[in-house]
């Protein structure tokens, strides 16, 4: 499982504790989102003290074609990359997000 204690998040740790004003400003000079929620926190910090610059915008952001497969597939997406718990969806809130989105789409099509 995908936690603060893997590799990767004893990665982005030290980057966000130790190098946060190098790493944040490399990130946005490359137009690198970063989107790891312990990172959020360091990040505010440095756009605060850094006259509150914002971060690169990604507008292309892929459009997939709905499908149950896509819809799938775009929840594991989101958890795996950005470092979310598993139970977020049996979250009621944003199965109840899910649901707005799509009038056909049905509980029992998201994944549990």
């Amino acid at each position: 499982s995908y936690s603060p204690t893997t590799t990767t998040g004893v990665l982005r740790r030290h980057l966000y504790e130790i190098h946060a004003d190098m790493w944040i400003a490399a990130c946005d000079q490359l137009k690198i989102v970063i989107t790891a929620k312990c990172a959020q926190p360091a990040i505010g910090l440095y756009r605060k003290h850094h006259s509150g610059t914002r971060g690169p915008v990604n507008d292309n952001i892929p459009h997939a074609a709905f499908s149950p497969a896509a819809f799938v597939d775009a929840i594991l997406e989101f958890v795996v990359g950005d470092d979310i718990s598993l139970n977020v969806i049996e979250s009621p809130r944003l199965r109840a997000i899910f649901l707005m989105l799509r009038q056909e789409l049905n509980d029992s099509d998201i994944p549990r």
